[in-house]
């Protein structure tokens, strides 16, 4: 509070969702710009006539990159259910290739968590997931002979009838897939927990990516694309946007 009411022109906070609400409340006594980049777990929605491929390389490398050790890592994917098999398939074959190492040799795809702590909560989160109907599909434990704080590279299925599995996001390398049924479908449970920082939408590109994303999944604001495979990053951090499709 004292260095929000400190006389700065501009306040920017990493952290909590709670901590970064305490923080716009004090700037905003002053009206002190604030910008806030908080905790979420990140969705990406691959549509039925997404390309499996690509979709499936994209995310491999959205959610294991640096160890899941991203603030804006893909933490969750709703699939449409049509290619759930398909996709799913794609992803636990390219995880299992992932080499785990050193990170500072080019060899490695994975490196270790960060932490002793972040580690055993890895684990936790992956048990409780478990303990709460999700299907392990890869990856889930430490891999055997290696010192440090290596977790294997871990997909989880995830019912849609269960509640999402994390409302925070765990900074680990663990995905959640969840088949949806149809595009209103999957924006529903894109937005089931309260925040997320980005999300991501896959699909092929038939013109101009951000009309596909308006006229699909016309909910979310501020749309931009960010490669040529019609991938684009979706602003979410506004609180309250819910499905208008179905």
């Amino acid at each position: 509070a004292a260095l929000v009411d400190a006389k700065t022109e501009r306040i920017f906070f990493t952290g909590s969702i709670e901590v970064g609400q305490k923080v716009m409340a004090h700037a905003s006594r002053s009206l002190k710009k604030a910008v806030l980049e908080l905790g979420g777990s990140d969705p990406a929605i691959v549509c039925d006539d997404a390309d499996i491929d690509n979709a499936s390389s994209g995310i491999v490398w959205g959610a294991f990159n640096n160890c899941g050790q991203n603030c804006n890592s893909v933490e969750r994917v709703i699939v449409d259910a049509s290619v759930a098999g398909r996709f799913m398939e794609a992803v636990v074959e390219k995880t299992k290739r992932l080499r785990l190492g050193n990170g500072m040799d080019p060899e490695t795809d994975v490196g270790p968590l960060a932490s002793e702590a972040q580690l055993k909560k890895t684990e936790t989160s992956v048990r409780a997931a478990q303990n709460r109907g999700g299907r392990l599909l890869c990856g889930g434990r430490r891999p055997a002979g290696m010192k440090g704080y290596f977790y294997e590279p871990t997909v989880i299925e995830w019912s849609r009838s269960n509640p999402a599995p994390a409302d925070e996001e765990l900074f680990a390398p663990v995905l959640y897939i969840t088949p949806s049924v149809g595009d209103g479908d999957a924006v529903r449970l894109a937005n089931q927990v309260g925040v997320e920082r980005n999300a991501h939408y896959r699909a092929p590109l038939f013109g101009e990516p951000i009309i596909l994303a308006d006229q699909r999944i016309g909910i979310f604001p501020r749309a931009h694309v960010v490669d040529e495979e019609a991938v684009v990053i979706i602003d979410l951090e506004a609180v309250g946007h819910r499905d208008q499709t179905a």
